[in-house]
């Protein structure tokens, strides 16, 4: 009885003296924060996921990664051992599963004694299937390329001026997260002229764009703002006396480039620029007088053209 009663009063400071075994969950990426508010969402269920110690994907460490693309998402799981996996799920709802999956540990489990009259267990395959597909970078799981370089060409209306042009049209943009800043050159000669009194000219524009790009399946459509300084030429002839001048215009411009995901990609594109130190000019024709270089208020372009964009 003096036991009994001495095991009953000693359990309780036992149990309390007994340390708890902690648990390592899985840590966040740093990929994570960067995307949209339902996988994230997903991505934290995971980790809580990862708290319990009566599962085998709990307690294991590690990190969860996860880079969203194409309405899917590419999720990458890393071991405390480093070794990473990667697959893709199609929704915010297959993330749980697929990370619980992953970042599963085998248990062990001890086999009863097998007796000697019972049939051996076969052994195991001499080269067993690989478990895991070989792991991708996160940065080659990124959607954006790592640069796009473009070359488009484009007829162009002079508003004021009244003429037609035909330019050339190279750019260079360095993407990260959907957001494409850029630097760009333009060449533009005459064309035609729409009016006898209109004056022909040329001009080379160095401009800056800063975009952003959005997925449509297979086609990416970026609408850009864009800002640039341009020298305008009119050339010199026999009885006209040349003239350089200088402006300077604001403008939009929107690209459609597919296939999306192609190393070289299509381009058509459209834009129009303002020049607002244009509107109120004073410039007028007179037919008693050789014409002058009138600078255009606006142009309005729409192009053609192939973009390289490497990952």
């Amino acid at each position: 009885m003096a036991l009994s009663v001495l095991a009953t009063v000693s359990a309780p400071g036992i149990a309390r003296s007994a340390p708890s075994t902690p648990c390592d969950r899985a840590e966040e990426g740093p990929t994570v924060a960067l995307q949209s508010s339902a996988w994230r969402a997903a991505v934290d269920a995971l980790r809580d996921a990862t708290g319990d110690p009566s599962q085998p994907w709990g307690c294991g460490g590690g990190s969860i990664d996860l880079v969203e693309h194409d309405g899917r998402a590419t999720l990458m799981v890393r071991g405390a051992d480093g070794a990473m996996i990667s697959r893709e799920v199609e929704s915010p709802d297959d993330v749980v599963a697929m990370g619980e999956a992953l970042l599963a540990r085998p248990e062990a489990k001890s086999s009863p004694p097998v007796e000697a009259s019972k049939t051996p267990v076969a052994a195991a395959p001499a080269n067993p299937p690989p478990s895991a597909e070989k792991p991708r970078s996160a940065s080659s799981a990124s959607a954006d390329p790592r640069v796009v370089a473009s070359a488009v060409v484009a007829p162009r209306y002079a508003g004021k001026s009244n003429v037609m042009m035909g330019g050339a049209t190279a750019s260079v943009g360095l993407p990260f997260s959907n957001w494409v800043p850029a630097l760009w050159v333009r060449f533009d000669g005459p064309l035609a002229k729409l009016e006898d009194h209109a004056m022909p000219f040329m001009e080379l524009c160095i401009g800056a764009a800063f975009g952003r790009s959005f997925p449509v399946k297979e086609l990416e459509i970026r609408p850009s703002l864009t800002a640039s300084a341009v020298v305008v030429i009119k050339p010199e002839h026999a009885d006209e006396a040349g003239e350089t001048r200088l402006d300077g215009r604001l403008g939009a411009e929107a690209r459609f480039l597919f296939p999306r995901s192609s190393l070289v990609r299509a381009v058509v594109s459209t834009d129009t620029e303002i020049a607002p130190g244009n509107f109120d000019s004073d410039d007028h024709r007179d037919p008693m007088r050789p014409p002058t270089l009138l600078l255009p208020t606006y142009t309005i372009g729409l192009g053609v053209g192939v973009e390289i964009a490497p990952r």
